[in-house]
């Protein structure tokens, strides 16, 4: 794996710290909507396990969207990273934002509807699926 592509390239830095922006964005709108359906909260788990995950998802987005701009901005190469800390482990560290943003709207959809909730949860993995042969389709035509 490339430390330019990692850490240096802007265009891959640009996209991450979109992702974790706009996952913060929601995380604090999620907060202000929640004025209105604070009386709902007391009464439903399925609402305070989606608050309790959108103020995580708040504290772990912005530490990592501090971390993508310190890596860039110091050009910290990735040798000095994976020398502390596995490759595979530090990927998988920047996946737990998003993760526990879609657990938490997961928890906000069950919410509002048990069948949305269900058909979301069905749905997901069948998209996932598809939209991996489809990337991997892709792939394999341009390596030809």
């Amino acid at each position: 794996m490339s430390e330019v592509r990692l850490f240096r390239d802007t265009i891959a830095t640009q996209h991450k710290e979109m992702l974790y922006t706009a996952i913060l964005g929601a995380s604090f709108a999620y907060f202000l909507a929640l004025f209105s359906g604070y009386s709902q909260l007391d009464n439903s788990l399925a609402l305070q396990v989606s608050t309790i995950l959108m103020a995580l998802s708040i504290a772990v987005n912005t530490c990592f969207l501090m971390m993508v701009r310190t890596l860039k901005n110091h050009e910290i190469s990735a040798l000095q990273v994976y020398t502390t800390y596995s490759v595979a482990a530090f990927i998988k560290i920047f996946f737990v934002g998003p993760i526990v943003f879609a657990l938490g709207l997961v928890a906000l959809i069950f919410h509002f509807s048990l069948y949305a909730g269900w058909m979301f949860l069905i749905t997901m993995p069948i998209c996932a699926t598809v939209l991996g042969k489809i990337i991997n389709k892709i792939k394999n035509n341009n390596e030809e």
